[in-house]
C-alpha cells in the first residue's frame, strides 16, 4: 500500500495498518463423513447457518462448526444455504489403493 508522504507522521504508521482488512484464514472442520469449510473473508454473517442447525454451528464455541453434531446429510444442506459461499461442504471419501504383494498375486 502506497502511502503519501508525511501521512505516517500525522497520523501513524500504526493507524494505517490497523485500518486494512485483514485477511483470514480458511477454517476447516471435519467428521469421516463430512469436511466443512469456513472461509471468513466471504462471510456476510446472514446467520443461515445458525438458524439451520444450531448444535452445528454455534459462535458461542471456540470451534464454532462441529459437523459431528448431526448427520453429515443434514450438515452438508445447511452449507448448501449458505448465500455468500463462505461455508462450503465435501463427503470425505476414503480409496485405499491397492498394493501389489511380493509374490506378485493382487
Amino acid at each position: 500500500m502506497a502511502v503519501p508522504p508525511g501521512i505516517g507522521r500525522s497520523i501513524g504508521m500504526a493507524a494505517i495498518f490497523s485500518a486494512m482488512p485483514e485477511e483470514r484464514r480458511l477454517q476447516v472442520y471435519q467428521t469421516d463423513q463430512v469436511r466443512v469449510t469456513f472461509d471468513p473473508n466471504l462471510c456476510q454473517h446472514s446467520g443461515i447457518c445458525l438458524g439451520a442447525l444450531p448444535a452445528v454451528f454455534d459462535v458461542q464455541r471456540k470451534r464454532w462448526i462441529q459437523p459431528d453434531k448431526a448427520p453429515a446429510n443434514a450438515v452438508m444442506a445447511a452449507v448448501a444455504r449458505c448465500p455468500s459461499g463462505a461455508l462450503q461442504s465435501h463427503l470425505v471419501t476414503s480409496v485405499i489403493r491397492s498394493v501389489p504383494r511380493p509374490d506378485g498375486s493382487g
